[in-house]
Order: structure tokens, then C-alpha cells, then sequence
């Protein structure tokens, strides 16, 4: 029997202590929601239409031992609630990569944390990151809106 779940959100903010401090890449935090990604959204048989996610989720998946094997989703509506922090832009990516039918993308800016004041982070240049020339499926195929909330024209939204 096939569970449907419209929408499904995410959101450890209570978790993100924005520690940037961690030696290791390799979190189990990451492993952990890599795996409750792909045994929820398991190709199609329990599949969201809507998937919203928060800043720590961004941050943790990219940061799994093997954030290569997250599973490709059927959401046709994902939301990025994000601090547009260097440290998410990779989760940002990945989600992108494995949403292949996505019809609509929400960016909704969250206010930055007070603590997350770095310009740049594992090398990753906010000023350059997605100049880079990646197409994604979602991007060429099905993808018909994005929607950006809370956009005031800031130097950091601008980046």
C-alpha cells in the first residue's frame, strides 16, 4: 500500500547552532537526513508534491559521508527556506539535482543568523559559485516557476 504525503517539511533550525568549526565533513547528521530523504520520497512510492526545507537540512546533506547517493524525488514544489549562506549552497545544489520533475521553486529568505557572518566557507566563493555552467533536468525540462520571498535587494541576496 502506497502512503500519499502532499507536502512535507523540514525544519531543525533548533539544531543549527551554526557551528562552522567542525573539522570533519563527514557528519552523521548528513548520513542520517540523506536516509530519511530517500526513505521518504522512495522513487515515486511515497513522493511529495511539496518539499520545503530548512537552512540545517541545506548545510548537514552535502556534509554526508556519501551525499552522492541521494535519490532521485518526484516534488514538484520544493522551497528552500535559506540564509543563502555559502555553507547551504551545496545542499541547494544537490536538491536541485535529484528534484528531476520540479515545476516550481520557492526560495524564501530567512533573516541571516547573527552568528553566520562568513563571506565564504570550504572554499566556496558566494561571489562566483553559481556562475559555474550546470543545467539541471528540472531546469531544461519541467521547470515553469521560481518564486523568490523576502527579497528586500541586499548585498548578501544579490550574491
Amino acid at each position: 500500500m502506497n502512503t500519499i504525503i502532499s507536502e512535507v517539511e523540514f525544519d531543525f533550525r533548533v539544531l543549527d547552532n551554526n557551528n562552522d568549526e567542525s573539522n570533519d565533513p563527514n557528519t552523521a547528521e548528513g548520513g542520517m537526513l540523506c536516509h530519511l530523504l530517500n526513505n521518504l520520497f522512495d522513487y515515486g512510492g511515497r513522493s511529495a508534491t511539496t518539499l520545503t526545507v530548512c537552512p540545517f537540512l541545506l548545510k548537514m546533506i552535502p556534509r554526508s559521508e556519501h551525499p552522492h547517493v541521494l535519490h532521485p524525488m518526484e516534488t514538484k514544489h520544493l522551497v528552500l527556506k535559506t540564509e543563502l549562506h555559502p555553507r547551504e549552497f551545496s545542499g541547494i545544489r544537490l536538491l536541485l539535482m535529484n528534484c528531476p520533475n520540479l515545476e516550481t521553486l520557492t526560495i524564501d529568505l530567512l533573516p541571516p543568523s547573527p552568528i553566520a557572518t562568513a563571506s565564504s566557507y570550504a572554499d566556496i566563493d558566494p561571489e562566483t559559485y553559481w556562475m559555474q555552467n550546470i543545467s539541471y533536468e528540472c531546469q531544461r525540462e519541467t521547470l515553469k516557476a521560481v518564486a523568490v520571498k523576502n527579497f528586500f535587494g541586499g548585498s548578501k541576496e544579490l550574491t
